[in-house]
């Protein structure tokens, strides 16, 4: 009886492992000199999968903004200064057009896939 309570247990861990949804990322986007900057270059677009989050870290020695008007995964983090980050975790489906309020040169795509 406890083999097959123990079986019962495995089997269901297993499928629990395996039917999971994929885990979510996190992702860097640097603010520096004005652009978005990822891995040392400038990106105008990053591609992403619901439920991912993005943390943009200001690298310059001036206030930074980031905030997108695109619905369903509009979002405003504020003004931030040098060497703080702040993160948006993406929901839904679709593209996000990204800018910084204080820089209007500053805008890159966020493309946010379904799982």
């Amino acid at each position: 009886m406890i083999r097959r309570s123990m079986k019962t247990v495995v089997f269901g861990l297993c499928a629990a492992l395996f039917a999971a949804p994929a885990l979510s990322r996190e992702y860097l986007v640097v603010q520096k000199d004005r652009k978005f900057v990822m891995d040392g270059k400038e990106i105008a677009a990053l591609q992403v999968k619901v439920g991912d989050t993005v943390s943009f870290q200001n690298s310059d020695p001036f206030i930074h903004n980031v905030f997108s008007e695109s619905a369903p995964n509009d979002f405003d983090l504020g003004a931030f200064p040098m060497n703080v980050a702040e993160s948006h975790t993406f929901q839904h489906p679709g593209e996000v057009d990204v800018k910084c309020a204080m820089h209007g040169e500053m805008k890159m795509k966020i493309i946010v896939s379904a799982q």
